[in-house]
């Protein structure tokens, strides 16, 4: 997921892209079809805006990239391209190696936001194998606040918490008291809540989260429950800490 995408240089005239892959063309397969190296124009495979119900899948080296189209309000490019090498550039070295390659073919899949993007986003799959793409995952929230993402049952939650927020979705919450890295796994009984500092704060030694589900041995605050989780500190400082609670 990406969120937030401004050109804090407009009056370049340049579009702003999100680069979702560039390396050698290697079965190259589109809408089920595998295309062959023609050093071709760049291929549209998602207008601005536009919405739909096909699935917009490439495949290349193994890779399978699938675009979250209501997620992605930018267009959404493709191409094939044989492209000159530039080794000597690369690597003062390359000059005495012999016999370099002169070109290569090149594949690039890209979101283009335009010139004057304000506050776009992006959202694709990545996965290593082929064939039908794994069950999508529900997008609860793409903003510079939270990113968060769910299991269709909702019983499994990642979030990603930029601030001291609240995350609200169908009729559950979860707000923590501090920026982190979150996750839910909750079951009919119990429920595994993980928390990271990726911020590695000092002064931060707990982070509190409260949710509106029944958790037992928790702090009551009005209809809601608290309970705080104590992060790794010293050389662990940084790394995630998991706690397991009831629900009533």
């Amino acid at each position: 997921l990406g969120c937030g995408i401004h050109n804090l240089k407009p009056e370049l005239g340049s579009d702003i892209r999100t680069t979702i892959d560039q390396s050698l063309v290697k079965g190259t397969v589109y809408q089920g079809k595998e295309m062959q190296m023609n050093d071709s124009p760049p291929i549209l495979l998602k207008p601005q805006d536009s919405i739909g119900d096909e699935k917009i899948q490439v495949e290349n080296n193994g890779f399978v990239y699938l675009i979250i189209p209501e997620q992605t309000p930018g267009e959404v490019w493709m191409q094939q391209e044989r492209r000159t090498t530039r080794w000597d550039a690369l690597n003062i070295l390359n000059r005495d190696v012999k016999d370099k390659s002169t070109h290569a073919d090149i594949f690039q899949l890209w979101i283009n936001h335009g010139p004057v993007p304000t506050h776009d986003r992006y959202g694709y799959m990545v996965y290593l194998g082929s064939g039908e793409m794994p069950e999508i995952p529900r997008v609860l929230m793409n903003t510079t606040r939270i990113q968060a993402m769910a299991s269709k049952d909702t019983s499994f939650i990642q979030a990603i918490f930029y601030t001291t927020d609240t995350l609200y979705y169908d009729e559950r919450l979860f707000h923590v008291s501090a920026p982190c890295a979150f996750s839910a796994m909750v079951g009919e009984s119990r429920i595994e809540i993980t928390v990271s500092d990726a911020q590695m704060n000092f002064s931060l030694d707990s982070i509190v989260v409260t949710t509106n589900l029944p958790l037992k041995d928790a702090k009551t605050v009005g209809k809601c429950y608290q309970v705080s989780i104590a992060l790794p500190a010293g050389i662990y400082r940084g790394k995630q800490e998991s706690q397991s609670f009831k629900i009533e």
